[in-house]
């Protein structure tokens, strides 16, 4: 089957950037155009029985998602991933959480195509949901309709905490950190110099480790760079893969450092500051309908700082030299006691 010109030009388009070409090669072992276009058309024939008439997007990070238009005009993303990040068992979970969520009314896509593997990868088909609008969660209404959303969808999802193969938070992990996120990454190659954040984070994880709650199913990467908006509602939630289970106090305390990340729209900071995690703890409550207890914002602030401490540990990872400090999770950090 020949691989549509369309696709080949949008691939082909922004597979010259260096980290493109990184994170795509660690999903599909190649970074040719031609042999991606192909896995790409090859599953929408064999899958859908259909043809692409155009490509809407693509990005790349731990997996790679392609927006597209086929013939028929029906409109999907498609998501690969590689079999070294997660296993097809534990990626059919997460998207049988995700469909479940979608069917009581969550705005997350439908799942068209559950997770098969497909050539030297793991994919999936789902529909493309773009209702609504990207925002700046610095927007008082954006912040509410995030904090409301993570409630309920911990609230709506569990009913299947117990569903076997679901994946564990990298908060429970063992030792301080789990393997990186993405292929950008190389906390054991880049140690020198981050030992401060090291630190910082062993002690945050020792105090909200001690915490004993039920594990429950939350959104990880809860970001306004994975939501859209609709007159001060949430109207799309993506990134579903970011599932896990783990304690609703360090869902919320890793939400709590993500929640302004962006590059979607012109933001003046992805850092939130201490009355801004303030007030989005006092709407999530509002949202639960239950205060935390004092013991329990503590815990909440301890997974924040962890959470924190993980980016800051990326951001090193690229910039050991430190020579975009200003403004950065790493400068926040060295004086996390003002989250206190």
């Amino acid at each position: 089957m020949t691989v549509p010109d369309v696709l080949l030009a949008a691939l082909s388009a922004e597979l010259t950037d260096p980290t493109n070409q990184i994170l795509v090669q660690s999903i599909f072992n190649t970074v040719e155009p031609q042999q991606i276009g192909q896995q790409i058309s090859d599953l929408c024939r064999l899958s859908l029985d259909q043809e692409i008439a155009a490509c809407e997007f693509w990005e790349v990070s731990v997996s790679f998602t392609i927006g597209l238009r086929l013939k028929s005009d029906q409109r999907i993303v498609v998501k690969f991933r590689s079999p070294a990040n997660i296993t097809l068992p534990t990626l059919q979970a997460v998207c049988q959480v995700q469909e479940y969520l979608a069917n009581q009314g969550f705005p997350a896509p439908q799942i068209i195509l559950s997770p098969i593997y497909h050539g030297n990868t793991l994919a999936s088909i789902e529909t493309l949901l773009d209702a609504g609008e990207n925002c700046d969660a610095h927007d008082l209404s954006v912040r509410r309709a995030m904090a409301i959303g993570l409630a309920q969808q911990i609230q709506l999802a569990q009913p299947l905490g117990n569903l076997p193969d679901l994946p564990l938070s990298r908060f429970q992990s063992m030792p301080l950190w789990e393997k990186p996120h993405n292929a950008l990454f190389d906390f054991e190659r880049t140690a020198k110099g981050a030992e401060w954040i090291d630190a910082i984070a062993e002690r945050a994880k020792a105090e909200y480790s001690s915490a004993d709650y039920p594990l429950q199913i939350g959104h990880m990467d809860w970001s306004v760079k994975n939501m859209r908006f609709y007159h001060g509602k949430l109207s799309a939630v993506y990134d579903w893969d970011s599932l896990r289970l783990e304690n609703e106090l360090v869902i919320l305390g890793n939400a709590l450092k993500g929640f302004l990340t962006t590059w979607y729209v012109n933001v003046k900071s992805i850092v939130p500051t201490p009355d801004e995690i303030g007030l989005f703890i006092q709407e999530y409550e509002s949202a639960r309908g239950q205060a935390f207890t004092r013991v329990e914002q503590q815990t909440i602030r301890a997974a924040f700082v962890y959470s924190m401490a993980y980016t800051a540990r990326c951001e090193h990872a690229i910039d050991s030299v430190g020579a975009k400090i200003q403004g950065s999770f790493r400068e926040a950090l060295r004086n996390c006691e003002a989250y206190s």
